[in-house]
């Protein structure tokens, strides 16, 4: 008698746990377009493995990576919405929106800015003075050319 109950009750159970496992009707993934800040660069690493090991099709996404021409580019695509969502410098987001860009800062990748300042080894730029005259290249909209005006007003260089 016991194994008459058993057994018919294994095989439920067997079924009911083949059912659960079986693969629901697949939902498309959600497309997610990710402006990046710039080309490919390191610090861009993990979302392009990301991509590549398929951790975002895990999670139902097809997501684009777009490269950028600098921070001012990656929130322009946001704005506009040729871009989901989009990596940029916090002085360029908070200028946009000040300007009427329709974007949010959610997040922080660096707790420290990674901006730099450095010159060719043949011609040491060692304090901040030392920059004036010379040429200055960053992008147009980036952290660096937003930036760089109130760090030569507190340093006192003729930029």
């Amino acid at each position: 008698m016991k194994n008459r109950i058993v057994a018919p009750l294994a095989a439920a159970c067997a079924a009911l746990v083949t059912l659960m496992a079986a693969p629901a009707h697949a939902q498309a993934p959600e497309k997610f377009t990710f402006a990046l800040n710039w080309f490919a660069v390191g610090d861009h690493a993990a979302y392009w493995v990301a991509l590549e090991k398929g951790y975002y099709a895990q999670r139902g996404l097809d997501v684009t990576l777009e490269n950028s021409k600098g921070s001012g580019d990656s929130i322009a695509k946001v704005d506009t919405g040729r871009a989901d969502a989009g990596l940029a410098d916090a002085v360029p987001v908070i200028s946009s929106i000040s300007r009427g860009a329709r974007v949010k800062m959610v997040g922080m990748v660096f707790d420290k800015t990674p901006m730099t300042i450095f010159s060719h080894a043949d011609k040491p730029l060692l304090k901040p003075k030392d920059l004036e005259g010379k040429s200055i290249g960053a992008p147009a909209g980036d952290s660096q050319r937003l930036a760089f005006p109130v760090f030569a007003k507190i340093n006192n260089v003729d930029a």
